[in-house]
């Protein structure tokens, strides 16, 4: 019995056999797709989102294999499983030995709480060195925005090197005191400082003596879950607030962020498609995106308050999957995108 499998299990289990392996595959690598979206909004497997960026595609299949063979899971075709009574069970009884990390329940902290770690990690490592007066080191990451962000941290800072390292310290052991202590381990042991080269998640799984992907579940929760503590508190996080500031791209893929640029513009959907030689149904895709990464987004120029209702109660009201059953309910009125959308509003629960 082991926490991945029961971490497949419990995603097969919601996914009921109507999405593929595929479909998993992309949620947890957190490919940002209106189809992947929209599932993680109607199988209400939004913490799942993004959790597992390391796994392969190999990996990912073999567990799979591994599990149609002990008969823990059943092909329905084309890639698409459901459990079986014996996978039911097995399940339940892993419930009772692990549970979900509480941190994955802030999934909308998953562009945010990556770019905090990149920011934070490099300069924990550079203010480590300053503070000893050594210039030279090998940066733990050649990213720009990190590196950029990390010099403009640094240069408007009003405290001196030493006050501003102990300050950091304690934000960082006050934040983290708010996790289990597996997870805040797994964070601690990968930074990097003077002459002290962090470990890399798989070195700190196996002197943890856990799984690795089980590792990795636990980090993004920690670092969801720290995204959420210091926004909550920004008057107790001072610096680490800092640290979650969004970047120009709010985490979006660049073309939907060059999208959002004419949107800001006053452009409509065709003028976009048009001028960028697209699809308008591409041009929908990136406004879904949008939706669900920009809390402050107002949809209301494509979807009415009437009609935002009319989604959000069949949503809440019925066990519908499918985008048609639902258009069938709420209207034959309302688009596919305009359901879509709303999905997409949902999912960070937020619309006026």
């Amino acid at each position: 019995m082991s926490f991945t499998a029961y971490f497949f299990l419990t995603l097969i289990h919601h996914f009921k056999g109507e999405r593929s392996i595929s479909g998993i595959y992309h949620l947890l690598k957190g490919k940002k797709s209106a189809q992947t979206i929209q599932d993680s909004v109607l199988f209400n497997v939004q913490p799942f989102f993004q959790s597992l960026e390391v796994i392969t595609r190999q990996d990912l299949n073999k567990m799979c294999n591994e599990c149609e063979q002990s008969n823990l899971i059943q092909s329905v075709g084309d890639g698409h499983f459901r459990l079986t009574l014996s996978g039911l069970a097995y399940m339940n009884e892993a419930g009772e030995h692990f549970q979900l990390p509480s941190g994955l329940a802030y999934f909308h902290h998953s562009s945010t709480a990556k770019r905090f770690w990149k920011r934070l990690k490099l300069t924990v490592q550079t203010m480590s060195n300053l503070i000893r007066d050594e210039g030279r080191f090998l940066p733990v990451t050649n990213d720009k925005e990190p590196l950029e962000w990390t010099k403009r941290f640094l240069k408007k800072a009003k405290l001196d090197r030493q006050e501003l390292a102990a300050q950091l310290l304690n934000e960082l052991q006050n934040s983290l005191q708010t996790r289990p202590n597996i997870e805040a381990d797994i964070f601690v042991l990968q930074l990097s400082g003077y002459k002290q080269t962090g470990l890399t998640l798989m070195q700190a799984s196996e002197l943890l003596n856990i799984d690795y992907y089980e590792a990795a579940v636990l980090m993004t929760s920690c670092l969801r879950a720290v995204s959420q503590e210091i926004n909550d508190g920004k008057d107790n996080y001072p610096l680490l607030s800092r640290f979650l500031e969004k970047s120009d791209s709010k985490g979006l893929t660049a073309s939907t962020h060059k999208t959002l640029t004419f949107i800001k513009k006053g452009l409509t959907i065709q003028q976009i498609a048009q001028y960028r030689r697209l699809k308008e149904s591409t041009i929908e895709d990136h406004l879904v995106e949008i939706a669900m990464y920009m809390e402050d987004f107002d949809i209301n120029t494509f979807v009415s308050r009437e009609v935002y209702h009319r989604v959000k109660t069949v949503l809440e009201q019925q066990s519908i999957k499918r985008l048609k059953p639902i258009r069938d309910i709420a209207g034959s009125d309302i688009s596919y995108f305009q359901i879509r959308l709303v999905m997409a509003k949902e999912s960070v629960g937020k619309h006026d």
